[in-house]
């Protein structure tokens, strides 16, 4: 299978494992699920409150969460809404906020960046419903 078949492949069982749970138009709550970990290399950690957890693919994140690479650190994340956000070493963010209808594609999406090198790869919703701070 060609490299980019298989990545297809992945991205997409990764997508469903991500679209699998019940989805609502509404804010979510502190600590719901936003995302998923499509790619992990070194250290990646998470922070939800006071727990720190060392992230894994097919991991969820986390509405208010706060992810950290390390020096040889990177992670990539698939968001309900199909957005791809890279981070690289030394790197960190928090989620901030996550509004998304799978119906009519409409929210909006607020991540604070404070540290690193990021990609960011919009998804379905509107150009102006992502924010980047």
């Amino acid at each position: 299978m060609g490299v980019l078949i298989q990545r297809a492949v992945i991205a997409g069982a990764i997508l469903w494992a991500v679209m699998a749970e019940p989805v609502t138009a509404i804010a979510a709550p502190q600590g719901q699920k936003i995302g998923v970990t499509a790619i992990v290399r070194n250290t990646v950690s998470g922070t939800l409150g006071n727990n720190i957890r060392n992230l894994q693919v097919r991991d969820g994140v986390f509405f208010e969460e706060l992810i950290r690479t390390g020096p040889e650190g990177r992670t990539q994340f698939l968001f309900l809404d199909e957005t791809v956000l890279s981070m690289g070493p030394e790197s960190e963010l928090a989620l901030d906020s996550m509004v998304y209808d799978p119906v009519t594609n409409a929210g909006e999406m607020v991540v604070n960046v404070t540290l690193g090198f990021f990609r960011f790869v919009s998804g379905t919703m509107r150009s102006t419903a992502y924010r980047i701070r």
